[in-house]
């Protein structure tokens, strides 16, 4: 199966919008509340890659005759490429987590064993089944991502053959992407609706609707759906659709702009949107074959694409020792130092990546994984 480049380009494109969004310490400064309304959104970028993960799986697998593990061993394989960068990216995290802690304590050890501890849960990857963001979010807060991703995976070969019983009609298809959106809708409203319940002193359920596996976990589901309408498409004489991708871009860019400045709608509206937009924009792109796809399919978007996981599991740790040396060092040019210090952690986060990425290349260790 041939790879679709232009999916990898976008991936790149879809980090720097979560990229985007971990600067808040821009909320400080006279352009804050422009940056909060139109910038400070990472949704299509969170939501992109978790339907790029289904979509992915199944594109990849669908000539099989069925997948050749059960849903643990799956996830387990398919984790484990990665899971080196994780763990390279919780030590990395560690000493902040301690210090950060430490701000509120008066001694070091109370600080240096909590955080050792969650490291040891984050190690597991199954700290997300808590919904709790004082254990998915601990140590390094884009964690949470990886464990969701993970505890995911276990459910795919069962989605697999649900997208496939669906197979065959473009019509059925189109109903499975459907329910699958109103399931996701109503879960996420009944998710949303636990959000706040106290399990006991000190832990909240606060991260059930976001980035749970309750939720997430059907993403992946909905982006198998998106691949199996590839595949239906590209089979089909017509080719109209293969040059609609200019106006899904246009749209996604839109959306992304003003959908902080839409507040009033109902969150299960807008997340309608969110879910049919980057449905929308992945189905689009795929089927590209004009100019958004050559621009997305460039050598340099390509290897940043591929190198997406680096920057994403280690600009959060860069970001917050960038910003923790801004704060306690007094570090101020003026109403520009937001921006400097943005510019600094985008610099460094791709710098770190890269020698990361140099070191794990020269012993061969993403290839072969743990």
């Amino acid at each position: 199966m041939k790879r679709l480049r232009q999916l990898d380009g976008l991936r790149f494109i879809m980090f720097c919008v979560i990229l985007l969004s971990h600067f808040e310490f821009l909320w400080n400064y006279p352009y804050g509340a422009f940056y909060r309304r139109f910038l400070y959104n990472s949704t299509m970028g969170v939501d992109y890659f978790f339907l790029l993960s289904g979509f992915g799986i199944y594109y990849s697998s669908r000539d099989q005759v069925k997948m050749r593990t059960g849903g643990i061993s799956f996830a387990i394989r398919k984790i484990r490429k990665v899971y080196p960068l994780y763990v390279v990216s919780l030590l990395l995290s560690y000493p902040y987590a301690v210090m950060l802690m430490r701000t509120y304590r008066t001694d070091w050890l109370y600080p240096i064993v909590t955080n050792l501890i969650l490291l040891l849960l984050a190690l597991t990857l199954l700290q997300e089944l808590s919904g709790m963001m004082v254990l998915s979010h601990a140590i390094n807060g884009v964690g949470w991502f990886l464990s969701t991703l993970f505890l995911s995976y276990m459910l795919c070969p069962w989605f697999r053959r649900i997208t496939e019983r669906h197979s065959g009609s473009r019509r059925k298809t189109v109903g499975l992407w459907g329910g699958v959106i109103l399931l996701i809708l109503l879960i996420t409203v009944i998710t949303e609706r636990l959000d706040g319940t106290v399990v006991m002193p000190g832990l909240v359920l606060d991260d059930l609707s976001y980035g749970s596996p309750y939720v997430r976990c059907w993403y992946l589901l909905l982006g198998m759906t998106v691949a199996e309408l590839y595949f239906e498409l590209t089979a089909d004489e017509k080719v109209w659709y293969r040059h609609m991708a200019a106006a899904a871009v246009l749209i996604a860019v839109l959306w992304f702009f003003i959908r902080g400045s839409l507040s009033m709608l109902p969150f299960v509206l807008r997340r309608a949107v969110d879910l049919i937009l980057v449905s929308f924009l992945l189905l689009s792109v795929s089927l590209d074959q004009g100019r958004i796809s050559s621009v997305l399919s460039g050598n340099r978007l390509q290897r940043l694409g591929k190198d997406s996981m680096y920057f994403y599991l280690l600009h959060f740790p860069v970001r917050n020792y960038v910003d923790f040396l801004f704060t306690e060092k007094g570090i101020y040019f003026g109403g520009i130092t937001g921006i400097i210090e943005a510019a600094v952690i985008t610099a460094a986060s791709l710098l770190v990546s890269l020698l990361v990425k140099k070191c794990f290349d020269q012993r061969n260790i993403y290839k072969r994984g743990f």
